[in-house]
């Protein structure tokens, strides 16, 4: 169980990201349009993983939790970076034809 609030910071971090992402998808129109702030959200939550493993790298139970979390954000980042630079290659093509 964490205990000080170093190593809840990362777990805070990523309720923050949540919420802004959830705001943020939720208000206008924004669902439909092509943003680069979904990339920037889970680049900042791989890289709020990569704090917490350096915060909490004496406590080897902490550190495992974050591992999964770690190899979950690196697929995931790659995965939404990889969308909007194709959706990006896509929108291209289509104006030209």
């Amino acid at each position: 169980m964490e205990n000080d609030w170093a190593d809840k910071a990362d777990d805070i971090g990523l309720v923050i990201f949540a919420i802004i992402g959830v705001v943020w998808y939720l208000t206008k129109d924004h669902k439909y349009l092509r943003s680069a702030l979904p990339a920037v959200l889970v680049s900042l939550g791989l890289l709020d993983k990569i704090a917490g493993l350096i915060i909490e790298r004496k406590d080897k139970d902490a550190v495992g939790d974050d591992i999964g979390g770690l190899i979950l954000f690196v697929f995931a980042a790659g995965l939404v970076i990889y969308q909007y630079f194709k959706t990006g290659k896509l929108l291209k093509a289509a104006e030209t034809v």
